[in-house]
């Protein structure tokens, strides 16, 4: 259990939240399960985070299950840390994590640097080397697994974090924002959070919506209906390289941005698209940033719900397939070192994917 680590904050922190300021606010109840041994073996897992759970959470890490059912049952939302760590993709069916970490704390300010990093990206998505060779690469790879979950029926918010005091981070590079129709608080900032009101962004401003809904809407039209009008505004420091919607994991159309120049010293890009899904399923705006050096900064808005009747999300075959895979590897590396309910978990992890394997194409 976190009060047994010796790895805890010392002092005590209530569910409350410390308010700095009408806008600032730190909240201290949140736990991270961060997990490298298992008994008396060195055997990697991975880590989890649980945010915003009314009490202090004294359950040990495995079966992971039972810590995403209490946090859940409190009101704590899940955020599924780093997406290649060994068991990420094994526990998202066991845990229903709310959040996916699309800014996490391997994009650094400083130069990028986390090479060779845990689980390699697969083939299919078409990323040089590891996955974790360059800053885009790395970028990729978090949107490709991201996709391939949304497109398995795993409705994922993106969320972002730092690491800051472990990795050299700004407190903030990676950052989440959500939209709040009244005065801001804690608890509305929460719920915005929880329900995809938000983009997340290394960088650029990036605001948006679909017909008139803000991130975390669900859009409804009848197959061959009016189709529906997607608009986006992004700022930005320094010129983007492209500004892009995706619908479904697939880019629906790809701009060469405006980048107009502002009072500001900034850059300014307005983007519109009518699209006319034929599918129910999501649609996402995102957009990269050129950095001098070859770096790069992103934004990617958190996904629109999109339901077409009589006409449900196809799961894409080969994104089905690595998923399977992902977790069949998973369960041969820990078998006979991880304790056998984690197993069993892993074994209803693989259980979910081959039933979404059985509906794709």
């Amino acid at each position: 259990p976190p009060s047994e680590s010796g790895l805890g904050f010392r002092g005590r922190f209530d569910a409350g939240v410390v308010a700095v300021d009408a806008t600032h606010v730190w909240a201290s109840r949140n736990t991270e399960y961060e997990i490298f041994r298992t008994g008396a073996a060195a055997h990697t897992l991975g880590a989890l985070l649980v945010l915003n759970h009314r009490t202090r959470l004294n359950l040990p890490a495995l079966p992971i299950g039972e810590v995403a059912r209490q946090a859940h049952l409190e009101g704590g939302l899940l955020d599924l840390e780093k997406h290649n760590w060994p068991w990420s993709m094994a526990i998202v069916p066991v845990v229903s994590p709310d959040l996916f970490e699309l800014g996490n704390n391997h994009h650094w300010e400083a130069p990028y640097a986390v090479r060779g990093w845990a689980v390699p990206a697969p083939p299919y998505m078409g990323i040089p080397g590891s996955g974790t060779d360059t800053e885009r690469g790395w970028t990729q790879y978090g949107f490709s697994t991201y996709y391939a979950l949304l497109d398995s029926g795993f409705w994922l918010r993106p969320s972002a974090g730092t690491a800051n005091g472990v990795h050299p981070v700004p407190l903030g590079f990676s950052r989440v924002y959500v939209h709040l129709d009244g005065p801001f608080s804690f608890d509305a900032w929460i719920q915005g959070l929880g329900a995809g009101r938000s983009f997340v962004t290394t960088g650029p401003m990036l605001t948006a919506r679909i017909d008139g809904a803000w991130p975390g809407g669900t859009l409804s039209r009848s197959a061959g209906g009016a189709p529906f009008a997607a608009e986006c505004r992004v700022r930005s420091e320094q010129p983007l390289e492209s500004v892009e919607l995706v619908v479904n994991g697939r880019v629906a159309r790809r701009w060469d941005p405006e980048n107009r120049p502002t009072a500001a010293g900034g850059f300014e890009t307005r983007c519109t698209q009518a699209i006319s899904p034929s599918e129910s399923g999501w649609a996402a705006w995102r957009c990269i940033e050129v950095r001098p050096g070859g770096r790069i900064r992103f934004a990617h808005s958190a996904p629109w719900r999109i339901e077409v009747p009589g006409h449900p999300q196809i799961p894409r075959r080969e994104e089905a397939e690595w998923l399977v895979s992902r977790v069949t590897q998973e369960i041969e590396r820990s078998r006979g070192v991880a304790p056998a309910p984690l197993i069993e978990e892993y074994q209803k992890g693989l259980e979910a994917y081959q039933q979404v394997l059985k509906r794709a194409r």
